[in-house]
């Protein structure tokens, strides 16, 4: 899959909401993104770090907090998700100081 298919994939797939927020991502440094529960954070999340990667090319290295170990998990599972389904080859790591109760819920 080429730079442009990967780019029209991720379009294709995220919802009108999410698409405007990619979107407004380019345009700021930082920011907050706010969506309601269940409109698709995590998701897009893990479209706007994969669309980082396509457009520049090279070592990327994104460090992402979450305030529980599943919230990571959750991000990881879908960012691995959506660069399988790019061809896009990564290297992952999860650094938590959770319990074995929270190790339980993976």
């Amino acid at each position: 899959m080429n730079k442009l298919e990967q780019l029209a994939y991720i379009n294709n797939i995220l919802y009108l909401h999410q698409n405007d927020a990619l979107c407004e991502t380019d345009k700021v440094e930082k920011g907050i993104i706010s969506i309601p529960t269940g409109g698709g954070k995590t998701f897009l999340e893990a479209a706007i770090i994969a669309k980082d990667i396509i457009e520049n090319d090279g070592f990327r290295l994104y460090v992402v907090n979450a305030p529980r170990i599943m919230l990571s998990y959750q991000l990881l599972f879908e960012l691995y998700g959506f660069l399988q389904k790019l061809e896009i080859d990564a290297r992952y790591m999860g650094v938590h100081s959770g319990r074995d109760v929270d190790i339980a819920d993976l």
